[in-house]
């Protein structure tokens, strides 16, 4: 694992807290990096913000372990990750930067498709098989449902499972998506690094519990937005998906998580 740290030369600037913005990537030539690194130098940034592009690939590969490597190096600045698929507008930072209050623990933006249909608008757990076949039913993948929960059957561990929110209109959320997660530098240093016994799926639900159970607000800036390819990940999400319930079942209760939400 390697990476590389420089002072973001971005065009416009404005005071405050420095920013590490922390891009986890497989590689620094790849087209979506790129795209990212371009989205970030057209942001509005404060003075001295710095980007730390952690670069790791392979079947060892760990979101978690990539992120905690650079939050590692994090002093006094705040805090946003930022999946290297993911594409943030020019005021999206500034946004999320001017909305800080002193109860937030983090801040989640609203992520778009291409197309600009909303992707991710935070999220909600669920953990009643019956409530996960009938939400898998409105998306068409009813069978879905009854797969996971005989296999999460089959090897002893709870169902969860995790949706995201798709409409603009005012609700509860359990969490907000890891592609675009802003922590304030008091929060970072209460909650502190994300758990590693998650391998690229859940750190972000995980560490937004954390937050919540210390009393820190969680929620999405509605003028921070992006474009996330979120296809670009999935595969490495599906693929853990069991692993990281067993890790999520034996951490939190359901009636814990409904308890802590909004």
């Amino acid at each position: 694992m390697i990476n590389a740290t420089d002072i973001i030369p971005g065009d416009t600037f404005f005071g405050g807290k420095p920013i590490r913005i922390i891009v986890p990537t497989s590689s620094l030539e790849s087209e979506k990096f790129k795209k990212c690194l371009d989205s970030v130098r057209r942001s509005q940034l404060p003075n001295n913000s710095i980007l730390t592009a952690v670069v790791s690939s392979g079947p060892t590969f760990s979101f978690a372990r990539s992120i905690n490597y650079a939050l590692a190096m994090v002093n006094d600045e705040n805090v946003l990750l930022l999946n290297d698929d993911c594409y943030v507008e020019p005021t999206t930072i500034k946004n999320m930067v001017d909305s800080i209050t002193s109860n937030d623990g983090v801040i989640g933006g609203l992520l778009r498709y291409s197309n600009g249909k909303i992707q991710h608008n935070g999220g909600l757990l669920y953990f009643n098989t019956l409530t996960i076949f009938f939400k898998d039913l409105t998306k068409g993948a009813p069978f879905n449902t009854i797969r996971s929960a005989l296999e999460a059957r089959r090897r002893g561990v709870k169902y969860v499972r995790a949706f995201h929110r798709t409409t603009t209109r005012p609700g509860s959320l359990d969490f907000v998506t890891g592609a675009l997660f802003f922590i304030p530098n008091a929060a970072f240093r209460k909650i502190g690094l994300l758990d590693e016994d998650y391998v690229n799926g859940f750190e972000d639900a995980d560490y937004c519990l954390r937050a919540r159970k210390m009393g820190l607000a969680v929620r999405v800036e509605a003028s921070a937005s992006a474009v996330h390819e979120e296809h670009a990940s999935l595969n490495s999400v599906k693929s853990h998906f069991f692993d990281n319930i067993s890790v999520f079942g034996k951490k939190w209760k359901r009636s814990e998580v409904e308890a802590l939400r909004d």
